[in-house]
């Protein structure tokens, strides 16, 4: 068992209030991008669908990270279920790209053809500070899942289950 009363509320929660407030930008966005429906709907449809995808990957980690009980779990038991919240983070990320760069990249043939040059501008900049919110945001969450894993005691990520 883990007795840390560190290890066994903060690293988790912070991870699991990451997936929460994930999941409220993944409904938002849902929301923002159904007003692109009258414009551009088949973008609005594929935008929805990658929205509904990475809510579900959210959702999941959400509860995946929840049903960590440090304090009911072996050692061992939660350095395994550390390492699957740290593959489906792999997985959301790469999931995430093959997704949603064609989407961007849609976005600005579509809007440079609809609104010129000059709107593209705007695309690619928007598209660039997503970007690197979302670099930051994934560096935050796979920092605290290592912190997680390197307090229950597994520091080699070379380990296999």
């Amino acid at each position: 068992m883990v007795d840390n009363p560190k290890v066994r509320e903060s690293l988790r929660d912070r991870y699991a209030r990451l997936c929460l407030r994930m999941v409220c930008v993944c409904l938002l966005a849902m929301v923002i991008a159904a007003e692109t429906f009258t414009i551009m709907p088949l973008y609005a449809i594929f935008l929805e669908v990658y929205f509904v995808v990475m809510l579900g990957f959210q959702l999941w980690s959400y509860h995946k990270a929840r049903g960590i009980r440090l304090g009911e779990m072996s050692v061992c038991e939660a350095i395994r279920s550390v390492r699957y919240l740290e593959r489906l983070r792999v997985i959301k990320r790469l999931t995430g790209l093959v997704l949603g760069v064609p989407l961007i990249i849609y976005m600005l043939v579509y809007m440079g053809n609809l609104f010129g040059a000059s709107y593209m501008s705007v695309c690619i900049g928007g598209a660039v500070i997503g970007g690197v919110m979302g670099w930051f945001i994934n560096r935050h969450a796979t920092g605290l899942l290592t912190s997680l894993r390197e307090e229950l005691g597994d520091k080699d990520e070379a380990k296999g289950d």
